[in-house]
């Protein structure tokens, strides 16, 4: 079995690399090359899938620790859910916009701005949990994480309600959703 922070830190590695990756993508001009668009796309469609399904796993496991563990952990797993619902629409809107449009630049520096920062905060935050936990319960915990980390949806769905226990019942049922969409409409990976 792996620990909590082992596994936190492997999937905030894994967004940092491909948040440093957007970063390095081309700036939208109006001389932007279609191929150029693409590679954008795919990376902003694999930072989606990674970072919503990483989000349903703490929302069902992490926060719910915090929240009975952390000393004013409630507000804490508020906060990062509102952060969380932040990057959600800045994702939403990096979809829906025109692809050569320079608003794209903008809405990608902010999204990669609140990502970091949320990776930050809540990485001080998981750490404070970390150590309220004995290896068995960190085990246990992480196995549990990279489990639903993998079942999670993975399209925002901005017209959920967030409350937290709804949001944690409905991950599995919307990550299947999410999955047959993609099997029906293609999946943005495919080049």
């Amino acid at each position: 079995m792996v620990a909590l922070d082992e596994v936190l830190a492997a999937q905030r590695a894994g967004l940092r690399r491909t948040l440093d990756e957007l970063a390095g993508t081309v700036r939208i001009t109006a001389r932007v090359q279609a191929g150029q668009l693409r590679r954008r796309e795919v990376i902003v469609a694999r930072l989606r899938r990674a970072f919503l399904q990483q989000q349903a796993a703490r929302e069902r496991y992490l926060w719910p620790a915090v929240r009975r563990r952390v000393a004013d952990g409630d507000r804490l797993a508020r906060d990062a859910n509102r952060r969380r619902g932040e990057i959600e629409e800045l994702l939403i809107l990096l979809r829906w916009h025109d692809e050569r449009s320079p608003a794209q630049n903008e809405i990608g520096d902010r999204l990669i701005g609140r990502m970091a920062e949320h990776l930050d905060l809540e990485a001080g935050l998981l750490e404070t949990l970390a150590v309220t936990l004995s290896l068995g319960q960190s085990e246990r915990l992480g196995e549990a994480v990279s489990r639903a980390s993998r079942f999670g949806p993975i399209r925002p769905h901005p017209a959920v309600p967030r409350p937290p226990w709804l949001i944690a019942a409905l991950a599995r049922p919307l990550g299947w959703l999410d999955r047959l969409t993609e099997a029906v409409e293609g999946s943005p990976y495919a080049d």
